[in-house]
């Protein structure tokens, strides 16, 4: 990992945090101002290459809970993590995939076989 990957991964977690402590951004809502932070921090994240891309995008399902911006009623409905970003199959396949990627990696196929 090179220098710039290493202050990307720093800085976009440090950025995060930063937005998420401030006090209330006028006009911006708290539900905004997470939404900013889980931005900030993907963004930081993609141009550096700090953390691969594949490993990226999937960053809102794992920080939403965390940082409190899911289960946020906002208008014109409460914000749910998983349906708003894939549909059920799409969150089904996804975890088979990683499942089957993971099997592979430890020799599963090759152990199972014999």
């Amino acid at each position: 990992m090179n220098s710039v990957k290493k202050v990307g991964l720093f800085l976009g977690i440090a950025c995060m945090f930063f937005i998420l402590l401030l006090p209330e951004i006028p006009g911006l809502k708290p539900v905004g101002q997470k939404a900013l932070a889980l931005t900030t921090i993907m963004v930081i994240w993609w141009v550096t290459e700090a953390v691969p891309i594949w490993l990226t995008a999937p960053l809102p399902l794992a920080l939403s809970p965390p940082i409190g911006l899911a289960g946020v009623w906002s208008t014109p409905a409460k914000i749910t993590v998983g349906t708003n970003y894939a549909p059920a199959v799409v969150m089904f396949s996804l975890g088979v995939f990683l499942l089957a990627a993971g099997m592979e990696k430890g020799n599963v196929q090759k152990r199972s076989a014999a």
